[in-house]
């Protein structure tokens, strides 16, 4: 039977008192030698005089190590170890073989069989304190990194499940908005229907005209913040050829860019890993915002077009307009929902498109950033991977 644990005494390394050694060995002397030895470090210990005690108590008491003589009555040291190594409740236990066998074929066998360090009878005692002290040293490690894994890994469930929470609310306060909005829209134009409004009370259809563009305008934030929502919401990555997506933005597109005059000019697009939904809200909002950004003098002009980085999993692709550009001072603000660069009454809007890009964009594991000249354009560039990383 295993003798009962000793309680530490004075420990070298505080980080490893409490810490439990299962020594395992048939004679006698070597036990009292190491239960000396050990003792003085402080250690927590308990003793097994066989194989089959071993494999008895190592899963009741759970040591951070065993040490493991090979030569023993019925179950050998090897035998032994195997079989700690086949059990999930044990497998994980470092196991120093301490043995009289000294043939390279012994040592050999020793590693294969699962264990972690192999020491030869006769030892120094300062040579067993140190690699004792090491495997428990990274036993301990891995009991943190576990512990920072657990606390982590409950971070991004919450995380998960606050995500969820505010895409639901989100859904549920765009619902609960539109409602009244719907109403008032509804109501204002009876009342300009009713009154017959027109050239004899101005004042009366310019409040109404006010009241139905405040309509309109808390719509399309109402819009724009569900988008920004759902943008967390990423469907399955399939292969997406961005030129054919492209092209289907450009019809979607076509009565504003044929209002304002305007050109896209669409280069070789790649292939890329991705949830087309997202392109291909990407894509709109950086070619509208081309089109709407343009100068008054000059119909807007927008060039896309890639070319694979360095890395060769990523690809370049920018999308360059003429437009009326922005100091580059700004650039961090643009990302960010409900930054505007310029007056509300000189551009529709209400500051969400590039940050739900910026939101797309972390979803692909990319990057997006600008470049620009005021009046002199501005060039959106997305780098986006070929292919997604697996996480598991």
């Amino acid at each position: 039977m295993p003798n009962t644990m000793k309680s530490p005494g004075n420990i070298a390394d505080a980080s490893l008192k409490g810490m439990k050694i299962l020594i395992v060995d048939d004679s006698p002397e070597n036990i009292a030698i190491l239960e000396r030895t050990l003792g003085q470090e402080g250690f927590v210990m308990a003793v097994s005089t066989s194989g089959a005690e071993t494999l008895d108590i190592a899963p009741k008491i759970m040591p951070d190590l065993i040490l493991l003589d090979v030569m023993m009555p019925g179950l050998n040291g090897f035998e032994t170890c195997q079989r700690l190594k086949a059990d999930s409740l044990t497998k994980n236990i470092p196991v120093i073989f301490l043995t009289a066998r000294t043939s390279n074929e012994d040592t050999i066998k020793g590693f294969e069989c699962g264990a972690v360090d192999y020491i030869q009878k006769p030892y120094q005692v300062e040579e067993v304190l140190i690699r004792v002290r090491t495997q428990l040293k990274m036993v301990s490690l891995l009991n943190h990194y576990q512990k920072f894994q657990d606390i982590l890994n409950q971070y991004v469930k919450d995380l998960q499940r606050s995500n969820s929470d505010l895409n639901q609310f989100a859904a549920m306060a765009s619902h609960d908005l539109q409602e009244p909005l719907r109403k008032i829209s509804y109501f204002s134009d009876k009342l300009e229907k009713f009154l017959n409004l027109g050239n004899e009370n101005p004042g009366a259809s310019k409040w109404l005209a006010k009241i139905q563009n405040s309509v309109d305008k808390m719509e399309s934030l109402i819009h724009s913040l569900l988008q920004f929502s759902r943008v967390g919401q990423v469907h399955p990555f399939e292969q997406v050829n961005l030129k054919d997506l492209v092209s289907e933005v450009l019809i979607d597109l076509e009565p504003s860019i044929r209002e304002n005059r305007g050109t896209v000019r669409v280069d070789s697009l790649p292939t890329v890993e991705a949830d087309r939904v997202q392109m291909r809200q990407l894509f709109q909002n950086l070619i509208s915002n081309g089109i709407k950004f343009h100068r008054k003098e000059e119909p807007p002009c927008i060039h896309i077009k890639s070319s694979r980085c360095e890395q060769s999993n990523m690809w370049k692709i920018t999308v360059q307009d003429n437009g009326i550009g922005f100091n580059e001072k700004y650039l961090s603000k643009i990302f960010k929902p409900f930054q505007r660069l310029c007056g509300k009454d000189e551009f529709e809007g209400n500051g969400m498109g590039t940050a739900i890009c910026y939101r797309i964009i972390e979803n692909h594991h990319g990057a997006i950033t600008a470049q620009s000249v005021p009046n002199q354009g501005s060039t959106f560039i997305v780098s986006l991977p070929e292919r997604q990383l697996k996480t598991h």
